[in-house]
């Protein structure tokens, strides 16, 4: 007569324990794997975001730009113009510029200057993450150029360029109305 058996031997309960901890091993791997590139991908959509939003608000800023050819300057690090907005009274100057901060990012600084109050602003428009250089080019004609030197006309079309080391994204503006 054979004798019923109760419990796990010691054996089943190792074997068990090593499978169990196999499975939250393979299984805690993939949850940090998930954990690591939802982060990524946040940080990517919130840099995404922010080139979005400086990039449509450039574009809004220079579609109120006026005709006027002498006050019109622009190179690769500096674009300034005269803009009126809707419903105010007087011409604003608005200058963007890339310059460097202390770390070696490219931070791209807004001014606006009411002309005749003389009152001004500054602020950070966009910090480009990472490695992302930052430029403005000028169409004349069918080329692009780092600057613009002629003083008797405004550029058809302005672009913000972004680069890097593996891309390059032009985003031009149409100047003319």
């Amino acid at each position: 007569m054979k004798a019923h058996r109760r419990g796990f031997t010691l054996l089943e309960v190792i074997i068990a324990l090593g499978l169990t901890g196999l499975v939250f091993a393979i299984a805690s791997q993939t949850l940090f794997s998930c954990v690591r590139v939802t982060g990524e991908v946040n940080r990517t959509a919130t840099e995404a975001t922010g080139q979005y939003r400086f990039l449509a608000a450039f574009r809004d800023t220079a579609g109120m730009m006026l005709q006027e050819p002498d006050a019109f300057e622009g190179s690769s690090d500096t674009i300034r113009f005269l803009i009126r907005r809707p419903g105010a009274s007087q011409p604003v100057r608005v200058t963007f510029a890339v310059r460097t901060d202390e770390d070696g990012t490219s931070v791209v600084w807004q001014k606006e200057e009411t002309l005749f109050t003389e009152h001004s602003i500054v602020f950070p428009a966009w910090r480009p993450a990472g490695d992302i250089g930052v430029s403005f080019v000028y169409l004349d004609g069918e080329e692009w150029s780092d600057s613009w030197d002629n003083a008797e006309r405004i550029p058809p079309s302005i672009a913000v360029k972004l680069s890097s080391t593996e891309w390059s994204f032009v985003f031009p503006v149409t100047t003319r109305q």
